[in-house]
């Protein structure tokens, strides 16, 4: 990742988000309660809430203002509850360019990052919000998801900025807080931006009720021993040669659109005789499955896979199916559109970004 795309936090910063965060908990509105409800959060606890966020919105726009040679200011008001439910406001609130303050020309939403994410986008009521009061900027609409990561080799614990900055202000004999990380070792990095239009277009709906799938296939073993026979409680369906489009279903049989695949290569198709919509596929030369949900991957020969749509919600407490309307990119299939450029590099988008912003 270019060192462009990333931004190296300073003492001001972080007093920054402790400010904000100290404004939000004493806002009488705001609930004291966590997201579960189970019990009152304290202003350390709004500081680990709210705290990265904040961090993640002044680090993407510090890059920005680098590149643009342009400040670009983030919002740190803090609003009553009934304000929030009127204000729908961009993360970049004004420009000041040239000694003159003004409002920007684009409509930028900051997201997190993290390494294990696998699916990229926005909610749906966001986005409708967002058509209905700044029509006239859908087409000026971009996301950018950064990463707040520790340049150390402290541990998980030891990696906190609320630590970090009590450590860089509280010089006392007795008071340490040497365990925890520098502040010059925290950062942020750009990993993904890309436009509102590139998601409704090439991304995907998913719907309230339906299901968050893997975007995975488990690499399946046991499919044949060391002789060559087929392991007990397996069944060969069909051998699959050539180009061919072939269905995953769910484990309970249903077929989903984004369970359609195109395969090319040499694949076996083989079943399991304790549940019939249970599926695997032993390549048997190097094969390549692909769809526009998932994008497209890649096996060697000899290699097995579980072939079926899994719920990643299925084994959760609560309900094993979505709650919200969103639209998203799989981080996989968002790899291939750049690759493919039919989206933009982060790069360049981040370039365009700071020109028109």
């Amino acid at each position: 990742m270019s060192e462009e795309l990333t931004y190296n936090f300073t003492k001001e910063d972080i007093k920054t988000v402790i400010n904000f965060c100290k404004n939000y908990h004493l806002e009488e509105t705001k609930r004291n309660t966590g997201r579960t409800g189970s019990g009152p959060r304290s202003f350390g606890g709004e500081i680990d809430a709210f705290g990265p966020g904040k961090l993640n919105e002044i680090g993407i726009s510090k890059i920005i203002s680098k590149i643009s040679k342009k400040e670009c200011l983030i919002d740190n008001e803090i609003y009553s509850n009934y304000q929030v439910g009127q204000n729908v406001k961009p993360d970049i609130i004004k420009i000041i360019e040239n000694d003159t303050n003004r409002d920007p020309n684009l409509y930028i939403e900051i997201k997190p990052f993290f390494q294990n994410d696998e699916w990229l986008g926005m909610r749906a009521d966001q986005i409708d919000s967002i058509e209905r009061i700044h029509s006239n900027k859908l087409d000026n609409t971009y996301l950018i998801f950064g990463e707040i990561y520790y340049n150390d080799n402290k541990n998980q614990k030891e990696r906190d900025f609320l630590g970090a900055f009590l450590k860089s202000i509280l010089v006392d004999e007795n008071y340490s807080f040497d365990e925890f990380s520098n502040i010059t070792d925290i950062k942020c990095k750009i990993h993904y931006a890309f436009s509102l239009n590139d998601l409704k277009n090439l991304g995907h709906f998913y719907p309230k009720g339906g299901i968050i799938p893997q975007t995975t296939f488990k690499k399946a073993k046991q499919i044949y021993n060391k002789k060559g026979n087929m392991w007990k409680g397996k069944r060969e369906i069909e051998d699959i040669a050539g180009e061919k489009e072939i269905n995953a279903l769910t484990l309970d049989g249903k077929k989903l659109d984004c369970g359609k695949f195109k395969m090319k290569g040499n694949a076996k198709l083989i079943g399991d005789e304790k549940n019939k919509f249970k599926k695997y596929l032993y390549f048997n030369n190097n094969t390549t499955l692909e769809n526009e949900y998932f994008g497209k991957f890649d096996f060697k020969k000899d290699e097995a896979i579980f072939f079926n749509i899994i719920n990643k919600l299925e084994g959760f407490q609560g309900s094993s199916l979505k709650n919200i309307d969103d639209w998203w990119f799989t981080v996989n299939r968002l790899k291939q559109l750049i690759k493919e450029e039919k989206i933009k590099t982060t790069q360049e988008t981040i370039k365009k970004i700071a020109e028109e912003v």
